[in-house]
């Protein structure tokens, strides 16, 4: 599908699994936080495709998406998601 290309250049391939752990992260305080992620997953990943950025995306542009989907969704998670994935 993708490969991600970090801000010093490394290039690694995407892994749904990833978005996803980062994403349930976020959302533990929630009680359906499983099915939240894998709902929000889906929502960024299809968010990710209608910007048509090809076959490589920034790691900086995937976290900036996954972080205004949490936005729209549940503040809280946007705020977990931005102290520990945002932050670095």
């Amino acid at each position: 599908m993708w490969v991600v290309k970090d801000k010093v250049g490394s290039i690694t391939p995407f892994m749904k699994e990833n978005l996803f752990i980062s994403i349930y992260n976020s959302c533990k305080h929630r009680p359906s936080a499983i099915v939240d992620a894998k709902n929000l997953t889906d929502t960024v990943i299809s968010k990710i495709i209608k910007l048509k950025l090809g076959t490589e995306i920034s790691k900086k542009d995937l976290e900036k998406v996954a972080h205004n989907v949490l936005l729209h969704f549940d503040k809280v998670a946007a705020i977990y998601y931005e102290a520990y994935y945002l932050s670095n």
